[in-house]
């Protein structure tokens, strides 16, 4: 029925930092289901809640026999030779790959380079890839499938249907670094052209203001940061604008050259013009990197245990019981400066322990190394006790928010 199309098969361990790649996927029909495959490879005690999705049709769990640190890194290797290596061969039980795509999803570059040269080897039709689980979303590697829906389809007329029907937005501006790719609606296309600016010289067209102070540079000659604001948009009006018989009565506190009839249409400016804070104080910001440097600085602390996870916290404590309780961590308490400097260093194949499962553990790792209690928890307020992992936490006051989202728009 759907000749041609390709299957997908994903390879991937559960106890790494790549499990958000197959979550929130849906699917349009069950031909649909039948041509995307995942295997996840898991410690036969993981805890229940911490099991992957349930669903036999497109989802395979694979428990491993012992617990030891690398089970399901030595299952998932042991599954694919014996489904694609040389063994398949001989039994004449190999299956046609020429349509069938393999995908092992890894933590870090070429963890499965060997693997992969050996079953090419072995079958050198198999099309066998790695990608990185932590930078690419899953529907950047299935054909047939929409990435603003999060669905997944039975072939790629059903997918050309959707696009027209759903997607149809495309900014038709040619410098521009979105075109001819879909919008996902109507209102972000319009956001969109709503930020476009001209040339005040030859009236070219821009969808980025850094491309236009590069134009206006490089084809004018000008500097644009020290020239004055003239093009207008919609809702506001420049100062060399205002007529007499127009009351303006509202200036924007970034750009006090515009202007704005009501409270209202400031706002509108506000949200599309600046940076609005994701924290807890609801501050607007004139640029994004202000915005940036301010939410940093109340929450320092990102997820240590999943790199996508967009939960920052203020402190150790209330950061480990999000690794507790959103992850499954059994030590979620990570050492701050040894984190920090692991990460900055690429010591991935560090055997260096940086995470614990109390804070008297943490402690006792701290203190040998001769860090501070500051440093360590970040211990810059009070608030009443958390028990997390059976121990508690001083008293240290409250903030509003103890964890919040990045606004990443």
């Amino acid at each position: 029925m759907f000749a041609g199309r390709h299957y997908d098969e994903f390879y991937l361990v559960w106890e790494g930092s790549c499990r958000n790649f197959i979550e929130d996927i849906k699917f349009t029909s069950p031909d649909a289901k039948s041509r995307l495959s995942v295997h996840v490879f898991l410690r036969n005690d993981t805890p229940v809640k911490a099991l992957p999705p349930s669903d036999p049709d497109w989802i395979t769990t694979h428990f491993t026999l012992t617990t030891s640190p690398y089970a399901s890194d030595t299952g998932l290797i042991a599954c694919l030779l014996e489904k694609y290596g040389d063994l398949v061969e001989e039994s004449g039980d190999n299956q046609d790959t020429s349509l069938r795509r393999v995908f092992l999803v890894a933590e870090r570059e070429r963890q499965y380079e060997e693997l992969i040269a050996n079953l090419k080897l072995f079958n050198g039709k198999l099309d066998i890839q790695e990608i990185n689980g932590l930078e690419m979303d899953i529907f950047e590697v299935v054909k047939d499938s929409c990435r603003f829906c999060r669905l997944v389809f039975a072939c790629t007329e059903e997918t050309d249907k959707h696009n027209f029907e759903q997607h149809n937005f495309f900014c038709q501006n040619p410098l521009c670094y979105g075109y001819r790719q879909r919008f996902p609606s109507e209102e972000v296309l319009l956001k969109h052209k709503a930020s476009q600016t001209k040339c005040i010289h030859c009236q070219e067209l821009f969808c980025s203001d850094d491309l236009k102070k590069a134009h206006m540079k490089h084809e004018h000659n000008i500097n644009p940061h020290s020239y004055p604001p003239m093009e207008a948009k919609a809702g506001f009006f420049t100062e060399q604008e205002k007529g007499p018989s127009l009351p303006l009565r509202i200036s924007c506190q970034f750009c006090p050259r515009k202007q704005f009839l009501t409270k209202d249409q400031l706002e509108i400016h506000m949200r599309n013009s600046h940076k609005k804070c994701n924290c807890s104080c609801g501050s607007y910001f004139k640029s994004r990197e202000e915005y940036l440097d301010h939410f940093y600085s109340v929450y320092p602390l990102p997820c240590y245990e999943n790199r996508k996870c967009p939960h920052r916290f203020q402190s150790v404590y209330y950061q480990a019981a999000h690794h507790r309780d959103f992850h499954n961590s059994l030590n979620p308490f990570y050492c701050v400066p040894c984190q920090k400097r692991k990460i900055e260093e690429g010591l991935a194949l560090s055997t260096a322990k940086t995470s614990f499962k109390d804070d008297r553990s943490l402690r006792i790792h701290g203190c040998s190394l001769g860090h501070n209690e500051t440093e360590m928890f970040l211990l810059d307020f009070d608030d009443a006790a958390l028990n997390i992992g059976g121990e508690t936490a001083p008293l240290r006051r409250s903030p509003t928010r103890t964890t919040s989202n990045l606004n990443y728009c």
